[in-house]
């Protein structure tokens, strides 16, 4: 015997399928690592002339600089970033292949107190650039340069660690 349903029912069924067909296609194509549609960023494709663009526009219209502002501070933020690039990669230093290595407690305790002073380094070579900052702008622009620049830096360790929810669950094991 063949079951009767009211067309309404057939319709709405078929309706519900359609729907969760497209989100999970929608779903797939936004975090399929072979999509290339400007959604997710490629290693290989990270530019740090364009990430230098990038902060400076969102540090611009964030912090509501002028164009002369602009001209004077962006050559201090970038020599103030290189140098604090500097202390952090020596910093990361410390830690290389520690995980491998019997290592010894006076060792990390060793290891610790060196990263902490590498944290004090990198925060008073922002407090003097941020006093020079202030030879340019007024204090409530330097804090909302500040600002920008660590959301900037957040948003694109976000856009650039992106990866498919399948590999950071695998990578939570």
């Amino acid at each position: 015997m063949y079951l009767t349903l009211p067309i309404t029912t057939i319709m709405k069924t078929l309706l519900i399928y359609i729907l969760l067909f497209c989100t999970t296609t929608m779903t797939y194509a936004h975090w399929n690592p072979q999509n290339n549609d400007g959604n997710q960023q490629n290693k290989k494709d990270f530019s740090i002339e364009a990430y230098k663009k990038g902060l400076e526009e969102h540090v611009k219209r964030g912090a509501e600089l002028t164009p002369q502002e602009c001209e004077k501070l962006f050559p201090l933020m970038h020599e103030m970033m290189e140098k604090k690039k500097e202390l952090s990669d020596q910093q990361r230093g410390l830690y290389k292949n520690l995980f491998n290595k019997d290592v010894s407690d006076s060792e990390y305790e060793d290891i610790i107190n060196k990263s902490l002073d590498y944290d004090i380094q990198i925060n008073k070579l922002e407090k003097a650039y941020y006093k020079k900052f202030h030879s340019i702008i007024c204090w409530k622009k330097v804090f909302k340069v500040r600002h920008h620049i660590y959301t900037f830096q957040m948003g694109a360790m976000h856009r650039f660690n992106r990866r498919p929810p399948q590999q950071q669950m695998n990578n939570k094991k």
